[in-house]
């Protein structure tokens, strides 16, 4: 009876620490914020440059000769405006204008940016992928001089890395795959 009550106890505890289940002592969830301090949006707002930096590459194959979208970064700034630049192969950078974001998505996403930057919550994170777009997410926290970055790779299956994508597109329209000096015969 001892030696099949040490082999189950052994064999659940093998299985929660292979299938990630919380282990009594271990339920820390590693993206919660636990040491930031309540910080105001006027304080935040009154920070100078900037916060947050996300931005998504191409990584399929491209053509030197044709007018393809090869990378798309969006720059969150402390005063709670939001630009985006596209950049194609032939056509360059476009820049749109700024947008001032809802003090929600601004929240949520200094909130990620700092939970991610105290907690390491990215250190040890990565999806596998053959094509498609990486993405990389670059912090500028306030205790710091130089950027930090939080994780930068394929984002398809992380819920947070994804939310973060939908915030940031949303303030501006699709950008097309072809650019501006695109024609029909390439």
């Amino acid at each position: 009876m001892r030696k099949t009550l040490s082999v189950v106890i052994a064999s659940t505890l093998m299985i929660a620490v292979l299938t990630g289940c919380p282990v009594k002592g271990k339920e820390k969830d590693i993206t919660t914020i636990e040491t930031i301090a309540e910080v105001g949006l006027s304080e935040l707002q009154a920070r100078e440059g900037c916060m947050l930096r996300v931005s998504n590459g191409n990584c399929g194959e491209m053509c030197n000769t044709d007018d393809e979208w090869s990378s798309t970064s969006y720059e969150i700034t402390w005063d709670g405006k939001i630009v985006r630049n596209v950049n194609y192969m032939l056509s360059g950078s476009i820049t749109d204008e700024a947008v001032t974001l809802s003090e929600e998505d601004y929240m949520t996403l200094f909130r990620f940016a700092e939970s991610a930057y105290i907690n390491e919550s990215f250190a040890e994170y990565s999806e596998q992928a053959a094509d498609g777009a990486s993405w990389s997410y670059v912090y500028f926290p306030e205790d710091c001089e130089d950027s930090v970055c939080l994780y930068r790779g394929y984002a398809y299956s992380n819920e947070e890395l994804c939310q973060i994508q939908e915030i940031v597109k949303s303030y501006f329209s699709d950008e097309t795959y072809y650019g501006p000096l695109h024609t029909a015969d390439q």
